[in-house]
């Protein structure tokens, strides 16, 4: 088996430790499927699936941006969490960046990045 690149297995673990938070704290049944659906994405991208890796960037991009205005929001009552929000929406901002455009992913994933680098071009 191939290993990933070091911030992609790092951003793969913290998605399995966000999604396990639910279970640990009495979650619903109906929480558990999407806790297995999240589990199965995050195995398939460590095994270099390039959907489940967009999947999870997609999922990286819309929480970064509810934690933005999280942050937002409660930036006049508590600026501490405020700005303790706003640098995980910044984390998860480049995380999202990380899995769509970085050069070790795609060739993780076994993609040829010569031919990707002079489509842009």
């Amino acid at each position: 088996m191939k290993m990933p690149p070091p911030f992609l297995a790092l951003i793969i673990i913290a998605y399995v430790a966000y999604s396990i938070w639910p279970v640990l704290m009495g979650a619903a049944p109906k929480d558990l499927g999407l806790v297995m659906l999240s589990w199965v994405v995050a195995l398939f991208a460590f095994h270099g699936s390039a959907i489940a890796c967009n999947v999870l960037a997609i999922a990286c991009a819309l929480i970064a941006q509810s934690t933005l205005g999280m942050a937002v929001e409660s930036f006049d009552s508590q600026v501490g969490v405020s700005v303790l929000l706003a640098v995980t929406a910044a984390v998860l901002a480049r995380a999202a960046h990380y899995l769509l455009f970085d050069a070790a992913v795609k060739v993780f994933q076994g993609k040829d990045v010569s031919r990707l680098s002079s489509e842009r071009l």
